[in-house]
């Protein structure tokens, strides 16, 4: 439902309940079951889990935007699904912060369906901000309000397959525990660190669930091969999904723990982008990072006249600029993008303060870059150099 920039930012109309058609088709509502309730407008769905399903709509008295969620037509008719449809409604509702979005109303409609109403979040979903190249790398059980009935008490697998523990996948309550969390929060965070799920790239859930049940776990080294993810990180991320619940954080705090130890370690890399042709360093600037390739193609280049000498085609895994940086000395190359690349960037502060480059380590290796750096050059003069 997009904004018009053309109009006013508060818009008053006496006269209530405002008119307009629901932009979704009687068809599709009688089809679907889709909750219309005479105080709203309903607009065509905007995105869906596995259990809901969510609307933009208009409040009609407060011309208010807000988001519609419905639990699906078939799943309402089966009481746990329900109950805890409605558990989820109450609970939010009850809890005031930040970063939850608040609930504005919950009701059962004519059909049996019932949906509640919630703030409108505008921006990006998280589906598609974990794609995004320049984004930064990268958080208990308890009985429902709804009874003996609730869905963590019932048999069968409940949840989104890509994300349940094996345990829950195979649908006993009785092996389910706050590990089970954790592997759901780590799963989060696998997809986060490498931009897949814990059983790989399958799209058809019955598939997906088979696998979880198993516990075939995609290893995080496999699934984050050429990103340049930390081993620290991934360490943390393999624990939280371990298929064992014995080989598990025990408990979601403790995951936390390590995960903020991690992020306040200096080593949470941020990513840029640059596009074809793109010019990422330039010779003979000053230095103020280093780059670590993860997606993408570089070609490094010195100017030779009117000419260009290419030096090396970087891949993945590839690091440059680190020379300059380490000597702080004038950069002795450009480098461009070949294809739409993606870095990590290692700033001079997060090398001097997060990697400890300062003690006898930072010493130990700007040596060694400095006599790499001599010997090329001596390479150069003596004609032996081949590029």
């Amino acid at each position: 439902m997009p904004d018009d920039p053309s109009s006013p930012p508060v818009c008053v109309i006496e006269a209530i309940p405002v008119g307009g058609d629901h932009e979704v088709s009687p068809a599709l509502v009688s089809a679907e079951g889709i909750p219309t309730p005479a105080n709203l407008r309903i607009f065509p769905e905007l995105g869906r889990g596995g259990m809901g399903r969510i609307h933009p709509a208009t409040d009609r008295n407060l011309l208010r935007h807000v988001a519609l969620k419905r639990l699906d037509r078939g799943l309402a008719e089966q009481s746990f699904y329900r109950d805890g449809f409605i558990a989820e409604a109450q609970i939010t509702g009850q809890l005031e912060h930040p970063n939850i979005v608040p609930v504005h109303e919950l009701a059962i409609d004519k059909n049996g369906v019932p949906y509640f109403t919630m703030k409108l979040v505008q921006g990006i979903s998280l589906f598609k901000w974990l794609r995004e190249a320049s984004r930064p790398l990268g958080l208990t059980r308890s009985r429902p309000a709804s009874g003996d009935y609730a869905q963590m008490e019932a048999p069968g697998a409940v949840g989104t397959p890509e994300y349940m523990a094996p345990e829950q996948a195979r649908g006993n309550p009785a092996e389910m525990d706050e590990r089970s969390d954790v592997f759901g929060l780590g799963a989060v965070l696998y997809e986060i660190v490498s931009g897949k799920t814990p059983y790989g790239e399958l799209r058809d859930p019955d598939a997906i669930l088979e696998r979880a049940r198993a516990g075939e776990v995609i290893s995080i080294d496999q699934a984050a091969a050429g990103i340049g993810v930390s081993k620290r990180l991934r360490d943390i991320v393999a624990r939280a999904t371990a298929p064992d619940p014995a080989d598990r954080y025990s408990s979601v705090v403790a995951l936390q723990r390590d995960v903020v130890s991690f992020v306040r370690g200096g080593l949470h890399l941020p990513r840029k982008a640059f596009q074809t042709g793109a010019l990422i360093i330039r010779e003979g600037d000053g230095a103020d990072a280093a780059y670590m390739i993860v997606r993408g193609r570089c070609r490094a280049f010195r100017a030779v006249g009117d000419k260009q000498e290419t030096l090396a085609i970087m891949g993945p895994g590839d690091v440059f600029g680190e020379m300059a940086l380490l000597l702080d000395a004038p950069r002795a190359a450009s480098v461009e993008a070949v294809d739409p690349v993606t870095v990590l960037v290692l700033g001079k502060s997060t090398m001097t303060e997060g990697l400890g480059v300062d003690g006898w380590t930072g010493a130990l290796v700007r040596a060694l870059a400095a006599r790499f750096r001599d010997l090329e050059q001596q390479v150069r003069s003596s004609g032996m150099w081949r590029g």
